[in-house]
């Protein structure tokens, strides 16, 4: 999932998201529903496809479509199991 030479860099991220699930389940919380029946799921928005930005035009070169810069990142909350 993580790049295993940094180890101190995934601590970092780990903590980040660990908050952000936090911040967001005490929402809910408080808002009153119920999480008994809870899914969560990541997810990462990069540049559009048609994109030419300098980065964009790096993956392209690369062939590597992870290397597009990452717009967005974050967590979706299911409950009840609907999407």
């Amino acid at each position: 999932m993580f790049n295993k030479k940094n180890k101190s860099r995934d601590k970092k991220i780990m903590t980040l998201i660990m908050c952000q699930i936090e911040k967001l389940l005490n929402e809910m919380y408080d808002d009153g529903k119920d999480l008994s029946k809870i899914k969560l799921k990541k997810f990462q928005k990069t540049h559009h496809i048609d994109c030419h930005c300098q980065l964009c035009n790096f993956a392209k070169i690369k062939k590597d479509p992870s290397l597009r810069g990452l717009i967005e990142d974050g967590f979706k909350i299911y409950l009840d199991g609907s999407k």
